[in-house]
């Protein structure tokens, strides 16, 4: 008997150590990582069907834009080629572009219906629009999003590209999601901003709707819900912060729009179910006098503009942000 337990005890301490690095693996895989949502996805994907609410529509001509042309581009660091849609202000001499950022599972269709919007409040004479397929989304490469670290990257290559392309040098940034945590790193991460800097660019004005406001509280938050032990939680933030270049305690809001170069307008549903409300709550108090929020009650998640009553004070609150000099 002592025998057996002296065999089995180490087996089952070995097992269970087995047991607990799989679902590790596969959180961490989780968080690194989901399957490409292409062009074709939405069309396809019962899920996002209803998200994406495109009912057919494909391309800028569907939303009444008559001049628009598909560019690619590099996101240079990562060896990564970028797709995305580059529509003309109807003033040739416009120097500034609005920039949309779309989430995670999601691709540059997705920002469609904010054509309208643009077009119907006379932002189309003062910015061109550029919609990109950020990594891993519609027809650019399939890669790691580090939960918006990356995407970060690839927006500051569609700026530099948008500048190279068309002499743009001043940007407003529209991020949904995941894209705007990535575009709030655009703003904080010292090496992009020197980059952007060195070239003359200037980030004016950045809205984030339904912003994922932290990172690790959402990554713990999924974990709980799918019961994966706090270990392994921890064990896979470890692991996932060593490949952001240690970037995991910055990528919550009050970090990183602490002091931000621009202002900022932060749209909110208080019915968001994927980033609630009571996690941007909790990052507000460090928020710099720059960063504005508001609130939508009943709004779900990426839908406050298609709620019917909050799309004409949504329109009013970004045109009116946009506008200003």
């Amino acid at each position: 008997m002592k025998r057996l337990l002296l065999i089995g005890l180490p087996l089952l301490v070995l097992l269970a150590g087995l047991g607990l690095a799989g679902v590790n693996h596969h959180f961490l895989r989780q968080i690194r990582s989901y399957p490409p949502v292409t062009l074709a996805t939405p069309f396809e994907d019962p899920r996002l069907i209803e998200e994406f609410a495109l009912e057919g529509r494909r391309t800028p001509a569907d939303f009444g834009v008559a001049d628009w042309r598909t560019e690619r581009y590099a996101s240079a660091w990562d060896g990564l080629t970028l797709e995305g849609w580059f529509i003309p202000a109807r003033d040739s001499t416009a120097r500034r572009a609005l920039v949309f950022a779309h989430g995670r599972w999601s691709n540059r269709l997705k920002p469609l219906s904010y054509l309208t919007l643009w077009r119907e409040t006379g932002l189309d004479s003062l910015y061109h629009v550029f919609l990109p397929d950020l990594r891993n989304s519609g027809a650019s490469d399939p890669a790691e999003t580090g939960m918006g670290y990356e995407f970060a990257e690839d927006l500051y290559f569609t700026l530099r590209h948008l500048h190279a392309t068309h002499g743009i040098d001043r940007f407003a940034v529209y991020g949904f999601s995941m894209g705007a945590m990535g575009t709030a790193v655009l703003l904080d991460r010292p090496d992009l901003r020197a980059g952007l800097d060195s070239l003359g660019l200037t980030i004016e004005r950045v809205v984030l709707d339904s912003p994922l406001s932290n990172v690790e509280a959402s990554i713990r938050r999924g974990a709980a819900r799918q019961g994966v032990p706090g270990p392994v939680a921890d064990l896979a933030l470890a692991s996932f912060d060593r490949t952001i270049d240690g970037y995991l305690p910055r990528l919550r809001l009050g970090a990183l729009l602490a002091d931000p170069p621009c202002p900022v307008l932060i749209l909110q549903g208080e019915a968001d179910r994927t980033t609630p409300p009571a996690m941007l709550d909790a990052e507000r108090p460090a928020f710099g006098p720059a960063v504005r929020v508001h609130t939508f009650p009943g709004a779900d998640h990426v839908k406050i503009y298609r709620h019917p009553d909050h799309r004409a004070a949504y329109t009013a609150l970004v045109a009116d942000f946009l506008r200003r000099p």
